[in-house]
């Protein structure tokens, strides 16, 4: 039944589609289907089950912004922004001059409005040379008579330069990264530059939860160069293309945002979503949106996806940033399970549409910065006389 097969998969791919808010604008109506998220968490730490609680009404605005995003966006978003406190870095120094071999090099931190009673765990990585993805870790103690923070770095005798960054986690679990290095190209090699804005955790050891691995997130990475910041995310499986015989589809996400911004009116202002589903053609459903006077405007061309080395990798133009990396730019990844949309409710009756929609996971929440934190190393010089 080769051609029952391809009308079912096309009329899955036209409903993931317009799910995924690309099919294009309805005519004017009377009625809309105004919806809300119902979430209840699973677990601590980022699990949530969600549905989406739709009811016909009179319309006289544009369409609900809330239906452009999968169901469960806006309760994860509101959580994470309203919680965030990613500790701020005022301040990351070495010696001036080059680091000397065979002798430690200091790093000296401090942080901006911090409770010297609570202080972040603080960790400067590191790396010599030509980066390989392989980062040393060098945990920083607290001075507290200096109220910052330092840590020593080994100078090795063959080091020709050191490439370090900055990982301070606050109390909440949130971090604060900075990016020392960048990206050579896209899709990226794992010879490029990239440093992790989580720790790998997965969900497979928790007792009675059993979860597609595909959905569980065990690492997220970012590097960035002059016009596009990246980042990797790494999933327990490989992720997959659609199922479209259980009527299913994943959705793989960046949420990226300035926290400044952040109020209780309009907690999405300033914040763009990344959304990407597996799919055979690589930027199918590769998706931009970025919250724009109270409304969600698309912007496809300023994002890349690219399933490669059993990630994700994604690529986003820093136009369309709500704020430039430069200045402290939040960022959290996610993964959903989400089912096609339901037929439209009958009026003034309100139905689950997404019956088993599920926020499987989201990483901890970060604040990256790009910096060169390069320092050369001093070659030894032998005298000859």
């Amino acid at each position: 039944m080769p051609h029952a097969t391809g009308t079912i998969r096309w009329a899955a791919l036209a409903a993931l589609a317009c799910a995924l808010a690309l099919c294009a604008a309805a005519p004017a109506r009377a009625v809309s289907d105004v919806c809300e998220d119902e979430c209840s968490p699973i677990e601590d730490r980022g699990l949530f089950n969600c549905r989406r609680k739709c009811t016909e009404q009179p319309r006289v605005t544009p369409e609900p912004a809330q239906q452009s995003l999968p169901t469960g966006f806006y309760y994860l978003n509101n959580k994470i922004q309203t919680r965030l406190k990613a500790p701020v870095l005022k301040s990351a120094q070495a010696p001036p001059g080059p680091a000397q071999p065979g002798q430690p090099l200091r790093i000296s931190l401090e942080f901006q409005d911090m409770n010297p009673a609570d202080p972040p765990l603080v960790t400067v990585f590191y790396t010599y040379s030509d980066p390989d993805g392989a980062w040393l870790a060098s945990p920083a103690l607290f001075d507290e008579s200096a109220n910052a923070f330092s840590t020593f770095l080994p100078v090795p005798a063959d080091a020709e330069q050191i490439r370090w960054f900055v990982r301070a986690v606050s109390p909440d679990e949130n971090t604060y990264t900075e990016i020392p290095c960048r990206v050579k190209s896209f899709p990226f090699e794992d010879t490029d530059c990239l440093v992790p804005l989580s720790g790998e955790t997965t969900y497979a050891d928790y007792e009675d939860f059993r979860a597609d691995p595909a959905l569980d997130i065990v690492r997220t990475r970012a590097g960035y160069d002059e016009n596009f910041v990246y980042f990797e995310i790494k999933t327990a499986a490989a992720p997959r293309v659609l199922d479209l015989f259980r009527n299913q589809f994943k959705v793989y996400y960046l949420g990226l945002y300035d926290a400044a911004a952040h109020t209780r009116l309009e907690p999405l202002a300033n914040t763009a979503f990344v959304y990407f589903t597996p799919w055979p053609e690589p930027d199918l459903f590769c998706l931009g949106v970025v919250r724009m006077g109270g409304q969600w405007q698309a912007d496809p061309g300023a994002v890349s996806c690219a399933v490669r080395d059993g990630g994700i990798q994604l690529r986003v133009a820093r136009k369309m940033l709500p704020v430039s990396p430069d200045q402290g730019l939040h960022v959290f990844a996610g993964a959903s399970l989400n089912t096609f949309a339901n037929t439209p409710p009958p009026a003034r009756e309100s139905i689950f549409q997404d019956v088993s929609a599920i926020i499987v996971d989201y990483t901890g929440a970060a604040m990256l910065k790009p910096a060169e934190r390069i320092v050369p190393v001093r070659e030894q010089t032998v005298d000859l006389e």
